[in-house]
């Protein structure tokens, strides 16, 4: 029998990190958050790929100015967020919260029933939802 993979949370070790501020944390916190909806999204598995595809497409826009110090502070929290995977892969621990963890079980679900790609994605986000729910 195989040992369970422990499942980490980066919101949690953010709020435990005591290298930063209580302002820098909320700063993090924000476009952290802001990225993994974004990489949710577009089904974008977590890493560097990801992180240059949102930092192209979100964060540097022709239609928005951004303040050197927002640059500077979101680098920041992108870079931590990849140290931090880099801990996760380090310890073997799964990084993945429980709606993308619910999101790729149902999807294998259906994958295995024959359902069409839309489909799975409303299902999917469907018992994601729910699980943020309950």
């Amino acid at each position: 029998m195989s040992a369970m993979k422990a499942s980490w949370c980066w919101r949690t070790d953010l709020r435990e990190f005591r290298n930063l501020s209580d302002q820098r944390k909320a700063g993090f916190l924000l476009v952290l958050e802001w990225f993994e909806n974004f990489r949710l999204r577009n089904e974008l598995e977590a890493g560097r790929e990801a992180a240059r595809l949102f930092w192209k497409t979100e964060v540097i826009r022709d239609d928005r100015e951004r303040e050197d110090w927002q640059l500077e502070q979101w680098e920041s929290a992108i870079q931590w967020y990849l140290n931090w995977l880099d801990a996760c892969a380090a310890a073997q621990a799964d990084h993945r919260s429980l709606p993308e963890r619910l999101r790729v079980a149902v999807n294998s679900a259906g994958s295995r029933r024959g359902l069409a790609r839309r489909t799975k994605q409303c299902y999917s986000a469907w018992a994601a939802r729910y699980a943020l729910f309950s």
